[in-house]
């Protein structure tokens, strides 16, 4: 069973969320409009205040009853949120995994998590075995290294930001 929040605004607009990974004080939300996920840790949590890490950037949450819900002392047109429980249907467990890229020279994601470190500029040469960045996923840190010797072409990720297994990290030109 999957879990999913539907919030809905003043506005008329509706976002979808599915929960992905959930630990002790992180969550992990996938759009499920755009697929896009927000890792979402609570850092400081109040009587009606909440320090939240979203992405690896601080916010500050607020509910007031009759005010409305506040984010970074910025009213948010919220009217509503709902949750819900999604069984995974035999179809969604039947449907093909997204296959990584696969063309010469692409490294790929190894696992879901946020670039930490991109330790390689493009035009760097690298040998197999160089580490080339650095990703976090559940607390713990995964060196990506090089499988071919070449030159880096083209960077794909930023330092911070989310990937899906599988999407391109980075292009190497193979030494031929």
């Amino acid at each position: 069973m999957s879990k999913r929040y539907k919030v809905y605004t003043w506005l008329g607009e509706d976002y979808e969320f599915e929960v992905v990974e959930k630990s002790r004080d992180t969550v992990v939300l996938k759009s499920t409009r755009t697929g896009r996920l927000y890792r979402v840790k609570v850092e400081y949590p109040g009587d009606k205040r909440v320090v939240c890490d979203v992405n690896g950037v601080k916010h500050t949450a607020y509910i007031s009853i009759g005010e409305g819900v506040f984010i970074d002392y910025e009213k948010v047109p919220v009217s509503r949120v709902t949750s819900y429980s999604v069984a995974v249907s035999r179809v969604e467990e039947k449907k093909p995994a997204r296959k990584p890229v696969e063309a010469p020279g692409i490294i790929t994601a190894p696992i879901t998590g946020r670039v930490v470190e991109v330790k390689v500029p493009v035009g760097a040469s690298v040998k197999e075995g160089d580490v080339l960045l650095l990703m976090e996923s559940m607390k713990m840190v995964i060196e990506v290294k090089s499988p071919y010797s070449g030159v880096v072409e083209e960077i794909y990720v930023e330092k911070n930001k989310p990937v899906n297994k599988g999407e391109p990290l980075l292009k190497v030109k193979l030494r031929g």
